[in-house]
């Protein structure tokens, strides 16, 4: 093939390539202005569109790797074309920023395949540019090889924070739901522990909570209830501590999990948070909780973006819910609606002749916040006869950074699980509930 009969070629080959990549770009739009709610029947779909996605992929990577040959014909013909090697780029950071996922293992190819074709359309684009630099000067020339090296740079980032994983207070991040990916692992139940401990005999703690409980930010050892559980084997014989906390579950959904749960148990231990009155004040005055305000895309979908954006705690939301809080506190009703759901897992604790243990866990980052309120709640729990454990007179020396995961995740640490849980296991040992 000569030169001539190539370049007659070009616009159809450049035509068809545009139509597939258009094509691409389309499937993996639809679930987006669907909010992904597309049926999970249509596998046949998202076979497509990935199959797709990757022969679009693998011909553009081809000849993307063609155009470093400098030899005569069609290669040198895409070797010569910049704006070929530009829409290399811009169609791998497209379908790399729209499918978004935060998957790792044997999804991440999906991510990197994109971000590789922009890397190496760059580079082939950097080449085309510095060797035409030699042959002609253009003033242009030096800013566009900036720009284009700033944004190998930004791919490379791109690239390396999708095997950052960090967890954020409301999982909200990317890095947090790829956290989540790798950590969080429910059994049949719903819950984060093996089932198979549930065929094994003993004395049984059924810990009742949130994500406080069911460990947000922690390896699964390293929440409360699991270093009580060790604990406590050292102490007695066979004690099985089960995690019974869900990522939200205020009072009404505990004792649901309490009711489903299979196995009757020998004591319960109760993990209270002030985000546990939400419900209640929902409930009698219609108000929810604040908030945040919707992401612009670009925060959406850019890996080191979105980390940067989320690494520190939103201070106007975080004013607003606590103003929240406070109003929750100050609302006669709310209170009286949440002793209410409280008072029912104390009766069904009663009804069933089984002892409650409660531990109260304040913002982690400063105690005293919300004090007088928390003082209420505890006050409560010593009316009915219930024993309580107050976070608040443990680690209170400590820094607030040493208290939670991280500057934006206000779950506790583990150090101060590690604390919580040995000391709910001193109290217990005092007590005949598990003799």
């Amino acid at each position: 093939m000569t030169p001539g009969t190539a370049r007659a070629y070009l616009p159809f080959i450049f035509l068809l390539w545009l139509l597939f990549a258009l094509a691409v770009l389309v499937l993996w739009l639809i679930p987006v202005f669907l909010d992904e709610n597309l049926p999970g029947s249509l596998t046949t779909y998202f076979a497509f569109r990935n199959s797709l996605t990757f022969a679009v992929l693998a011909w553009t990577m081809a000849l993307s790797v063609i155009s470093l040959s400098d030899k005569k014909g069609l290669s040198a013909l895409w070797s010569s074309s910049l704006g070929f090697h530009l829409c290399n780029f811009g169609f791998g950071l497209g379908v790399y920023w729209i499918s978004n996922p935060v998957y790792t293992g044997h999804l991440l190819p999906l991510r990197l395949l994109p971000l590789l074709l922009a890397l190496l359309s760059l580079i082939m684009a950097a080449g085309l540019l510095a060797r035409q630099r030699k042959l002609v000067h253009n003033p242009w020339h030096g800013p566009v090889l900036g720009v284009l090296g700033l944004l190998f740079v930004w791919c490379l980032l791109e690239g390396g924070f999708l095997f950052v994983s960090r967890s954020h207070a409301n999982n909200a991040s990317l890095a947090s739901r790829r956290w989540f990916a790798q950590n969080w692992r429910l059994n049949d139940q719903g819950f984060r522990e093996d089932a198979a401990r549930y065929a094994q005999g003993g004395k049984r703690v059924l810990v009742l909570g949130d994500s406080f409980t069911a460990g947000h930010g922690v390896a699964e050892v390293e929440s409360f209830p699991a270093v009580l559980e060790k604990y406590l084997c050292q102490q007695n014989e066979k004690v099985w501590v089960h995690n019974l906390g869900a990522v939200g579950a205020g009072p009404v959904e505990s004792l649901e999990n309490l009711r489903d749960f299979p196995l009757p148990g020998d004591l319960i231990l109760l993990q209270w948070f002030v985000n546990d009155l939400d419900d209640a004040f929902t409930q009698v005055s219609g108000t929810h909780p604040p908030q945040p305000d919707s992401l612009n895309w670009l925060v959406q979908h850019s890996q080191p973006l979105n980390y940067l954006h989320f690494s520190r705690p939103d201070p106007e939301v975080g004013r607003a819910y606590l103003d929240f809080l406070q109003n929750a506190f100050d609302s006669e009703a709310a209170l009286q609606q949440h002793f209410q759901d409280l008072d029912q897992i104390l009766s069904y604790a009663q009804a069933k002749e089984i002892p409650v243990l409660v531990v109260i866990f304040p913002f982690l980052q400063d105690y005293h916040l919300l004090e007088k309120g928390i003082d209420h709640v505890k006050y409560h729990f010593v009316q009915e006869g219930v024993e309580v454990l107050d976070v608040r007179a443990m680690a209170s020396d400590w820094e607030p950074a040493a208290r939670i995961v991280n500057s934006g995740d206000g779950h506790p640490s583990p150090a101060l699980h590690a604390v919580v849980g040995e000391e709910l296991g001193k109290i217990i040992e005092t007590k005949p509930w598990l003799r």
